[in-house]
């Protein structure tokens, strides 16, 4: 039998550890600024890791369990001017992909093949209007807040990158047997937060792709980021999910998911995921994560007020409904708790995941 409550408490705690999903899937439409600094995952990192003592073995017995394979052989960071090796053809990160059936919100055109050592924890984003979901890998921290980063894109089939006016075009070598090119800063710009790089590259299957870095100004970035678009893996398909959701109203319109993965990307979590859909202008979240302990416990900021929630427990999973808005305007397909019967969990080990993910 589920575990169903109406704990707001609880509620509350599981949704301020995952990223407050309805919240910022309803920025997602806003223009980007220049830069990818993601300075609310920075500062709530900072405090994270202040808590934190036990966070390097979880994160790999995490990775252990969840089967990720992230790391080739690992660039000569301490040389760089030893040449790359050739990139080991080793599966993608979490999360598991298969067919593209049309019924997960997490379609994916591209992943990463090979990641540096310790880039280990992950965020994925399906963009509910650009119609591609963005990839981003964090490496080993630099202090308290900062973390290098790797900032995956790859652009619809015929799309062409918008020229950046604050930057200029800069040929280097081919990928792919097509060429690529860094987007240098004008002379006389200043430089973006964290040393922003961009390199744009063709992926495998001919479309345009974008890695943009921050905070890697310790790494040989010339020679990394080269190696990384060469093991970029392109071909339409889905990020499995661990729950399904039955009898979506036609009225509501998907409005992006999220896959976390590692502690520090996932607030004390091995991992979250969550999708997201729209009713005019309220939003409504789903939200699952595995039933156990946070790693430290989560702490919401002072002052900051929690968006209504229900769960339940299913399968060693922790599934809960949030929506900034409460109950009232999903009254019509039964509130929350309508919401929530609408959800099965299929449990923690992602060979039991689906990318049949609506019914």
């Amino acid at each position: 039998m589920n575990d169903r409550t109406h704990d707001r408490t609880d509620a509350d705690t599981d949704q301020y550890g995952t990223h407050l999903a309805a919240r910022l899937t309803a920025l997602a439409d806003a223009p980007a600024p220049a830069s990818r600094l993601d300075t609310a995952w920075a500062i709530r990192t900072g405090r994270s890791r202040l808590r934190r003592r036990r966070a390097g073995a979880l994160v790999a017995v995490a990775a252990a369990v969840l089967g990720i394979s992230l790391v080739g052989t690992v660039l000569p960071f301490g040389n760089p001017g030893i040449p790359a090796t050739s990139i080991p053809d080793g599966p993608p990160a979490l999360p598991r992909y298969g067919p593209d059936t049309g019924r997960d919100p997490m379609a994916a055109s591209a992943a990463f093949g090979w990641l540096p050592k310790g880039f280990d924890q992950l965020t994925y984003h399906s963009h509910p209007t650009k119609g591609r979901m963005g990839i981003k890998a964090f490496g080993p921290a630099i202090d308290e807040v900062r973390r290098p980063a790797v900032f995956l894109d790859v652009y619809a089939p015929g799309e062409q990158p918008p020229v950046v006016q604050s930057r200029e075009p800069r040929a280097t070598a081919s990928v792919n047997g097509k060429p690529m090119y860094w987007l240098d800063p004008r002379p006389g710009t200043p430089a973006a937060d964290g040393g922003q790089r961009i390199l744009r590259f063709h992926a495998p299957d001919g479309r345009w792709a974008e890695l943009t870095t921050i905070y890697m100004d310790s790494f040989p970035v010339e020679e990394l980021l080269p190696r990384i678009a060469k093991g970029v893996r392109a071909g339409q398909q889905a990020a499995a999910l661990p729950f399904t959701v039955e009898n979506v109203p036609a009225d509501y319109e998907p409005y992006g998911a999220d896959f976390n993965l590692g502690l520090e990307a996932a607030s004390g979590l091995p991992w979250t995921a969550s999708l997201t859909y729209k009713l005019g202008q309220n939003y409504i979240s789903v939200v699952a994560r595995p039933d156990v302990e946070r790693d430290p416990p989560f702490t919401p900021d002072q002052g900051a007020e929690a968006p209504p929630g229900l769960c339940k427990s299913q399968r060693g999973l922790r599934l809960c409904v949030h929506s900034p808005q409460g109950e009232e305007p999903f009254a019509a397909a039964g509130g929350l708790q309508g919401w929530l019967d609408r959800v099965t969990g299929l449990g923690t080990d992602p060979a039991d995941w689906t990318t049949d993910v609506i019914r």
